[in-house]
């Protein structure tokens, strides 16, 4: 395990929860939250199409500082990003639960993603549908067991969602506290 909490990542399937797990973490710790979407899709949930090289650039820029949280499902570039971090928060829920939560995100919109894309109405389709069918979890695991010494949290239900927020602000907190 790490000893450091400068660099989360946190990954997983749309609609578990990423967001408001990664929102909370800011507040507690007082870090910056990038959330990929803000970067990769374009006015109205079109999708930028961007070259590898230039979304590698992008992920290098985001995190180039020495302290962030990066929020996001994507699994393109994910041991890129794995390997920059030195934890990682890996939601994995049922498929059912995925469903549901981009569902109720669709119905409330307004309120749930103001502060990841303000000038975005969400919607749901077939295209989100089968991104969360599609998911690749076993490559995810395997992907984050290639690195050693990172911290890593699986939160599997809700209930873990806070209380795995709560332990990773009280080691940084206490990590500034050392300082």
């Amino acid at each position: 395990m790490a000893e450091r909490f400068d660099k989360i990542l946190v990954v997983g399937r749309s609609g578990l929860g990423k967001t408001k797990f990664s929102t909370r973490l800011g507040k507690l710790t007082g870090r910056k939250i990038t959330h990929l979407d803000k970067h990769l899709w374009g006015p109205n949930w079109k999708t930028k199409r961007r070259k590898v090289q230039l979304r590698r650039k992008i992920i290098d820029i985001l995190t180039s500082s020495e302290q962030w949280i990066l929020e996001g499902h994507y699994l393109d570039d994910i041991e890129r990003r794995i390997e920059k971090a030195d934890t990682v928060v890996l939601f994995d829920m049922p498929l059912w639960r995925s469903f549901y939560g981009v569902s109720k995100r669709w119905l409330f919109s307004n309120y749930y993603i103001v502060d990841q894309h303000p000038q975005k109405k969400y919607r749901l389709d077939k295209t989100i549908m089968k991104q969360i069918i599609n998911y690749d979890m076993k490559y995810l695991y395997k992907s984050i067991n290639k690195f050693e010494n990172k911290n890593v949290y699986i939160i599997d239900n809700h209930r873990k969602s806070d209380s795995i927020s709560d332990i990773i602000a009280e080691e940084i907190n206490r990590s500034k506290n050392k300082i």
